[in-house]
């Protein structure tokens, strides 16, 4: 039943799951949809005049949207993975739009207004649009990604992938006997929690130990690309190994994760290495 799902990973193993799917209209109405998911958190049922107060109207492609923010845990419900609802229903003739993000309370939370900014970007297909297919490199490197903040050199056989929910730009880089490595390049207001966050966070992807203040020095580097500084750092799980560089450009942080099999981004590390040496910010900060 869902069109979509996404998940996203917070410290220690924090989760939550976001979907959307269509039904026929909203059976039972939205006051029923609403109480199943607050029961399914433990929480008891509203009746309408409680749905007025309890709820906020945000704007979607299909209509207002009514959203509803529940916190709860279920009786043996997993607090890493589930504490928090945050859902919204939109309707259109004969169908209901449901937007839902569950897991995490905290993470779930600090998500939200990512949530609902990803919500007014889902719009119906075009008539007979088709998925995007790869764009070979030399076409990506002519026309930069997204709204044009930045340009690249692209090396040689990294090809463009569809675009992907809260990515400024995604690179796919194939090698002999299907191993794939993937770039991803993404953007975020502020410093996103700060360097030993964001490294620890990378870390836990990989299986492995979080670091303390005053061992993350020695694991990052500097790397120059024209008048831009980046920090990068080169981390290895046991079959997955991860290169990323990040930089403040204006109010945002950018970050740029190269990650796969170990031994292929190793051997594709000088080529990221040059990616980045070729970045070049066209707005000024």
């Amino acid at each position: 039943m869902r069109l979509a799902s996404y998940h996203v990973e917070g410290e220690g193993g924090a989760l939550t799951d976001i979907s959307f799917s269509i039904l026929r209209r909203a059976i039972g109405g939205t006051l029923a949809n609403v109480n199943r998911w607050r029961d399914q958190l433990g929480q008891p049922p509203l009746d309408e005049a409680a749905l007025t107060t309890q709820t906020q109207v945000i704007k979607s492609s299909f209509g207002d949207a009514l959203a509803v923010d529940i916190e709860g845990l279920a009786p043996g419900g997993d607090p890493l993975k589930d504490g928090r609802l945050i859902g919204a229903i939109a309707e259109e003739g004969d169908n209901a739009w449901f937007f839902k993000m569950r897991g995490n309370a905290t993470l779930t939370a600090t998500e939200k207004t990512h949530f609902f900014k990803w919500i007014a970007t889902v719009k119906p297909a075009a008539p007979g649009a088709a998925a995007s297919a790869p764009v070979p490199a030399a076409a990506a490197a002519a026309t930069p990604a997204s709204e044009g903040s930045l340009t690249w050199t692209v090396p040689d056989g990294w090809v463009v992938a569809p675009a992907a929910v809260a990515r400024y730009a995604t690179f796919s880089v194939v090698g002999v006997g299907g191993a794939k490595a993937e770039l991803a390049i993404s953007h975020f207001p502020g410093d996103v929690g700060g360097d030993l966050a964001n490294v620890n966070r990378w870390r836990q992807q990989l299986g492995l130990a979080p670091v303390e203040a005053a061992a993350l020095p020695p694991l990052v580097t500097q790397l120059s690309a024209d008048s831009v500084n980046f920090a990068l750092i080169d981390a290895t799980g046991a079959d997955t190994r991860l290169v990323a560089a990040w930089t403040r450009h204006g109010a945002d942080t950018w970050f740029f994760k190269f990650s796969g099999p170990a031994a292929w981004v190793g051997e594709q590390k000088a080529k990221f290495t040059a990616f980045i040496e070729s970045v070049r910010f066209t707005k000024p900060e």
